[in-house]
């Protein structure tokens, strides 16, 4: 059992800091309780690498479909991550302060997934998807 800080942690999960200690707060798909669990030792937070790898898991899985529309909306701690990622340009265009993050490379509509996250401006929006599917293995190492 390796003791990941949460730096390593963040690193492990592909995500910000700020958004890895959201996680430990919130779950992130609605209607469900999962957070990420923490280790405290030595008085330090500490993530349990099995932990971060079965989280990794969880928000791959399919997410809850809302009742209306089509794809579940992404919460805006991890829409906003994937923004400052971006550094706020569309991945097709490179159009800064795009409007849309999707995250649905060639998955179902309830496959949402945040490892495929990626943001289009108003233009490209409608070709995410495609344009998604022939994208390598995503950014946070998920294979989808």
């Amino acid at each position: 059992m390796a003791l990941l800080s949460r730096v390593e942690a963040s690193i492990a999960l592909g995500v910000s800091v700020e958004l890895l200690e959201w996680f430990v707060k919130k779950c992130p798909k609605p209607g469900e309780d999962r957070k990420l669990r923490v280790v405290k030792a030595g008085g330090e937070v500490h993530f349990e690498e099995s932990e971060i790898a079965a989280f990794r898991a969880y928000l791959a899985a399919p997410w809850p479909l809302p009742a209306k529309g089509k794809r579940p909306e992404l919460p805006d701690a991890i829409r906003d991550d994937v923004r400052r990622e971006s550094h706020l340009s569309c991945a097709i265009c490179g159009h800064v302060s795009p409007a849309h993050a999707n995250c649905c490379r060639g998955r179902p509509s309830n496959g949402h997934c945040t490892a495929s996250a990626t943001i289009y401006c108003l233009n490209n929006k409608g070709r995410g998807d495609a344009v998604q599917k022939c994208l390598p293995t995503s950014r946070w190492g998920i294979s989808l």
